[in-house]
């Protein structure tokens, strides 16, 4: 299903003004960790733990409890923006990434009948029950209570998720190009505005894990709902009463 017209419009809007004013220094809410492609090097926040996956690539951990959300909160729509375009370019940390996936999907199982029939209107995905169990399988959420669970290291300090069937799980959860072709269209649409056409095209001939993974989880980001309403209203609930 196509996304609001006029939310739509306004998006792309706000991406040129980013574009053109990219190369400006500009301070705002949300201050990211940034790493540099160069170096691949970045500050760590004294809460993070290492741990090392299967491919030897080292994960980021954290509970959920020590997430300081109400950074993802404050972001504003450009600021959403620059995270996705600067996500491309693969210029944001590890521990950004698995922290904002984890706050976007593990609040969008919290969403509701209403929010459903609202969805249903905008193209936001429904939530049904396979659509939750497959979202906790992506964040390592399990059934009970969250509260000792790690958020998981999605993607290591190299901005790869490592393991292959969660990036294939991830995939299987944006709009399929048969049956929502205009939902698959704008996804991708999204991404060649904020990375360049010619830039994706050499992106996907070359193919690397790196391009895969940052490009579905950009997908994953604006699908849900991350560039037009940012935190699900569960998350900005628990911020408030914190």
């Amino acid at each position: 299903m196509k996304r609001d017209a006029s939310s739509v419009s306004i998006s792309f809007l706000l991406m040129a003004v980013l574009m053109l004013v990219q190369n400006v220094e500009r301070t705002v809410s949300f201050t990211p960790t940034l790493m540099s492609k160069r170096s691949r090097h970045f500050v760590m926040s004294p809460l993070l733990q290492s741990a090392s996956d299967k491919n030897g690539a080292e994960a980021l951990q954290v509970s959920p409890g020590d997430i300081n959300v109400q950074r993802f909160v404050d972001m504003e729509e450009f600021d959403r923006w620059k995270f996705m375009k600067d996500l491309l370019d693969e210029e944001v940390s590890s521990t950004d990434v698995n922290e904002l996936m984890y706050l976007m999907l593990s609040g969008y199982m919290d969403r509701t009948e209403d929010d459903n029939d609202e969805a249903e209107q905008t193209g936001s995905p429904v939530v049904d029950d396979e659509l939750r169990a497959k979202l906790r399988t992506v964040i390592g959420m399990s059934e009970g209570d969250e509260s000792d669970s790690a958020v998981p290291g999605l993607v290591g300090t190299d901005l790869i998720v490592h393991d292959a069937e969660t990036l294939d799980l991830m995939e299987s959860l944006l709009p399929d190009p048969e049956e929502d072709e205009d939902g698959y269209t704008s996804m991708w649409d999204i991404i060649k505005e904020l990375h360049g056409r010619e830039m994706v095209k050499i992106s996907e001939r070359n193919g690397t894990i790196e391009w895969k993974s940052v490009c579905v989880i950009a997908r994953m980001l604006a699908y849900y709902d991350f560039l037009t309403e940012g935190m699900p209203k569960s998350i900005v609930a628990k911020a408030e009463q914190s």
